[in-house]
């Protein structure tokens, strides 16, 4: 007789991110491990999660400590681990240090499961998440990054307020890297089912007032940082917590109920994409960029190939240099090991 087991998530990294994470996943029944070099705050975080299962009627096991065996038997390993940024900061700037953190960690993880699911939280995550495909050796399919699901949610959100629509309402796809040069894709945004750019003609926002979301959604981790400034969570070092913890728990468990959600994810792709006008944007095997997917059981289904107009395929192109050159810098740290 054969015992079925709840699926699994392994969470690497204990701090507000991963504490959260590991919450969602056990109110929706799913088993958790959860690591950090800090082993009593990891063993706390998960004992803590256990004695609220009584009041919200869940009995999920979180085993936390500093050891990743308690990885063993994850569906997914969602690495939260790495620095966040402090005002003054950009993402590439923590380029070198979460770079070696990643590495060490993915190589432990790697260790300890078998053909896993692995999501990247930290910045900069293009380059983070290419780092993760070369270090574990996994199929580009079944290693992906958070940040555009995030940057979506950021425009949904700046959407909502001014339109007084719900975000549940909203669909707003967002390419490129996580940063400046990210891609809301107006002409594909709907609120309600009708194209925002419909919203615009009839007078409910204007183009100057889009024009200014886009660009606050381009900005929108940068201004979370410097609202925390020396207000942040000691330890935290200031930057979004819970907005990423929901987008990362929401791709995992797309994945383990195999839910086919169209989402922004940071994915690998080949080729040209956005065809729109019969050419589209070139896109160097084994770059990691955000770009909307199918994401269901293994990982990564299929990319979604918006056709784009020639605006949109210049800011995409931009923004796929300027990450293609951050993830080349990857194989200018010798202490990585990587070759090209």
């Amino acid at each position: 007789m054969s015992i079925l087991r709840r699926p699994k998530i392994g969470v690497v990294g204990g701090g507000q991110i991963g504490g959260i994470i590991a919450l969602l996943a056990a109110q929706d029944g799913i088993d958790v491990g959860l690591v950090d070099i800090k082993g009593g705050l990891a063993q706390a975080k998960g004992l803590d999660i256990e004695q609220a299962g009584y009041a919200g009627s869940f009995g999920s096991a979180v085993e936390g400590g500093d050891s990743y065996e308690n990885l063993e038997g994850s569906d997914i390993v969602i690495i939260t681990s790495g620095l966040p940024r402090k005002p003054g900061q950009n993402r590439d700037d923590l380029l070198l240090i979460n770079a070696e953190i990643i590495k060490a960690v993915t190589e432990q993880v790697m260790k300890h499961t078998k053909n896993p699911v692995l999501i990247y939280v930290a910045n900069p995550v293009d380059a983070i998440t290419r780092l993760g495909k070369e270090i574990s050796g996994l199929d580009s399919n079944k290693v992906i990054g958070m940040a555009p699901f995030l940057d979506s949610s950021r425009f949904a959100k700046l959407l909502s307020e001014k339109l007084e629509v719900s975000m549940k309402d909203i669909v707003a796809p967002v390419l490129g890297g996580h940063g400046d040069t990210m891609v809301p894709l107006v002409r594909y945004t709907t609120v309600g089912g009708l194209p925002l750019l419909e919203w615009v003609r009839q007078g409910k926002i204007s183009q100057d007032e889009v024009d200014d979301i886009v660009q606050e959604t381009r900005v929108g981790g940068g201004s979370l940082v410097k609202l925390f400034g020396k207000d942040a969570p000691k330890g935290h070092g200031g930057s979004a917590f819970n907005a990423p913890a929901m987008c990362a728990y929401e791709m995992a468990k797309a994945i383990i109920k195999d839910e086919n959600r169209v989402i922004s994810v940071c994915t690998s792709f080949d080729g040209l994409y956005g065809g729109g006008d019969g050419h589209g944007v070139n896109i160097k095997r084994g770059t990691y960029v955000g770009l909307p997917v199918i994401l269901g059981a293994g990982g990564v289904k299929r990319v979604i190939d918006y056709p784009l107009i020639h605006e949109e395929q210049t800011e995409l192109e931009a923004s796929v240099g300027a990450v293609l050159n951050e993830q080349n810098g990857l194989y200018e740290i010798e202490s990585l090991g990587l070759k090209m």
